[in-house]
């Protein structure tokens, strides 16, 4: 399964206690809800559904329709009624924005992704973000805002509104703040190597934890390879260095037998 998490939310950081420390990036949607792109790509609109939550249905052996009940009979009273999206993925809704706050949030967020985002991207994205915020815009009255389950400062807002006559929300992504993750985990490996480029503060939260003896492991692994590097020349040199010596000695041992022949004859 795909899961789509949030680009802004997530980051990596030593602490003053030599930690690696990992804020998660929030997750926002996975491929289990269809999406629509609009506004070229730049907005994905994913349908939400209300469902009942902790129901348990009862089945008392009668015929709703028959005995003029309805469709939420049999079903527990404490049972609560959540958008699946909102529940599924903790998405904490905020108070709504006027214009004027929108217009603030919006410049906020381009000036934050643009930075995450490679030259192309980067480039289709601010060639099609005014029309995408003029959509939004112009359903302002309309919409609810949430954020991911931390409540990253930073995080990227997603929108739901009700379409004429419907039911249930319509939720609307900004596209190219997403990432995608096989399983919604990176590895400590992939948190140990962004860490080591991450030279920020600290940030909220704490989900892994990895103490700097990993990277002093992986540091005296090198100096100890290197140290046999050098033994093993050094042994190298020593060997060779003694095969003369032994060399020499046999020529120096062997002369004076040789000069002894010579007197003797």
């Amino acid at each position: 399964m795909l899961v789509y998490q949030d680009l802004l939310s997530g980051e990596f950081f030593f602490s003053a206690h030599y930690f690696l420390r990992h804020m998660k990036s929030d997750e926002l949607l996975s491929d289990s809800f269809p999406y629509k792109e609009i506004e070229n790509g730049i907005l994905w609109e994913v349908e939400g559904k209300w469902v009942v939550q902790g129901a348990v249905d009862v089945d008392i052996g009668a015929n709703p329709s028959a005995e003029g009940g309805d469709e939420d009979e049999g079903v527990d009273d404490q049972a609560a009624k959540v958008v699946d999206i909102v529940d599924t993925f903790r998405l904490q809704e905020q108070p709504p924005f006027d214009k004027k706050q929108f217009l603030t949030q919006i410049k906020k967020f381009i000036k934050n992704l643009s930075e995450k985002l490679d030259e192309d991207q980067k480039e289709h994205f601010r060639k099609n973000i005014e029309g995408a915020t003029k959509f939004l815009l112009s359903k302002i009255k309309d919409l609810q805002f949430f954020v991911g389950e931390s409540m990253h400062d930073d995080g990227c807002l997603v929108f739901a509104y009700y379409k004429e006559g419907a039911t249930d929300p319509t939720f609307l992504y900004f596209a190219p703040a997403l990432k995608e993750s096989s399983t919604g985990i990176l590895t400590c490996v992939e948190r140990l190597v962004l860490a080591m480029q991450h030279d920020g503060p600290y940030v909220r939260g704490t989900v892994c934890q990895i103490k700097s003896k990993t990277t002093q492991q992986i540091s005296s692994k090198h100096h100890r390879d290197k140290e046999i590097g050098i033994a093993k020349e050094e042994g190298a040199n020593l060997g060779m260095k003694k095969r003369k010596e032994n060399i020499t000695n046999t020529k120096t041992a062997k002369e004076p037998r040789l000069s002894l022949i010579f007197i003797l004859i």
